[in-house]
């Protein structure tokens, strides 16, 4: 399989905090919410959101959240209709920050922007686990 070079803009945002910070992970809400609605709801949850430290989820659990996250990623790739539903929902937002994405080029590219996100916390707990050992 050929590598597939991340996009800068995908760069930009796909990072090791990919996750922690996603709006829609952090208040709950659809894809398809008002950005008035995320901004209330993240206000509402800023306080929760502190809370959410390493020391708060065991290693049992964060391998299940792995686990489930990897099954969603491989569904999402597989999934056509998800691709054509971006691109739809790119259109309808008309965000100029968005002119330059394309639901093709965010599949090509995600693959590769995952692995070096997930490469990257793997990284660092290895290091981690490495440096509680020798402690």
């Amino acid at each position: 399989m050929a590598r597939v070079e991340v996009p800068a803009w995908l760069e930009e945002v796909a990072d090791r905090d990919l996750y922690r910070r996603n709006a829609f992970r952090i208040s709950g809400l659809a894809v398809t919410a008002t950005l008035r609605a995320v901004r209330r709801r993240v206000s509402e949850v800023r306080a929760a959101e502190t809370l959410e430290t390493d020391g708060f989820i065991g290693a049992w659990e964060r391998r299940m959240l792995w686990e489930q996250a990897y099954r969603h990623w491989h569904m999402v790739l597989a999934d056509d209709g998800c691709w054509r539903w971006l691109d739809e929902r790119i259109h309808v937002l008309d965000d100029p920050r968005l002119r330059a994405v394309s639901g093709t080029a965010l599949r090509e590219a995600l693959p590769a922007a995952l692995l070096e996100i997930h490469a990257g916390i793997a990284v660092d707990a290895a290091q981690r686990q490495g440096d509680e050992a020798r402690a």
